[in-house]
């Protein structure tokens, strides 16, 4: 994308608001930016939502230590190509979302990939996590205990409908959303007493 001139309607000169397009933001544009304060001219409108996640904390480190293990306990598929060691978790990783302060994972989605593996452990290890969506793929074994707490005491969203999971649904779960369509699970009696 070129640089283009936006006059605003009270502005006397067309070229004293520009369009920055921005695919790299980091700090020394930061401080660019924060030096147009000083200036008579206002500064550039940023035209991408990439700007703002400059602004967003880094990815929790040990939360991408935990990704890179859930993409390889899922046999690394196509689909996960984009989580790699070298580019940010929060903001260049599909299916991944993060407290915009904290940096930790918050959401996580691995949908249909055709995926065939056990509920990776590592997922455990995401303490932050308020929304999971495993659909939809061939993931097999028992409902593991860590989904809820202790391990997982945000999470309120878990979709795992259209996998292979089989089991007793962990007590400790105390998620809002539930969808387990297409599994063998035993729901047990408390799920219905509200």
């Amino acid at each position: 994308m070129d640089e283009e001139d936006v006059a605003p309607p009270s502005s006397p000169s067309p070229s004293a608001l520009r369009l920055t397009p921005v695919v790299n933001f980091n700090l020394k544009q930061c401080r660019t930016l924060l030096s147009h304060r000083r200036r008579s001219s206002p500064p550039p409108l940023l035209f991408s939502s990439a700007a703002f996640l400059a602004f967003a904390a880094a990815c929790d480190g040990r939360d991408k230590a935990a990704l890179i293990e859930i993409k390889a306990a899922f046999g690394n598929p196509a689909g996960l190509s984009s989580w790699t060691s070298g580019s940010p978790c929060c903001s260049a990783w599909s299916g991944v979302e993060c407290d915009s302060t904290t940096g930790r994972v918050t959401s996580l989605t691995v949908f249909a990939l055709n995926v065939s593996a056990r509920v990776p452990p590592a997922i455990a290890n995401l303490s932050a996590l308020q929304s999971l969506n495993l659909a939809y793929n061939r993931l097999y074994g028992p409902l593991p205990a860590f989904l809820g707490p202790p391990h997982l005491p945000d999470l309120s969203f878990l979709r795992l409908d259209g996998n292979r999971l089989s089991g007793r649904i962990p007590t400790t779960l105390t998620v809002f959303d539930l969808s387990l369509v297409g599994n063998r699970c035993a729901i047990p009696p408390f799920i219905f007493n509200f």
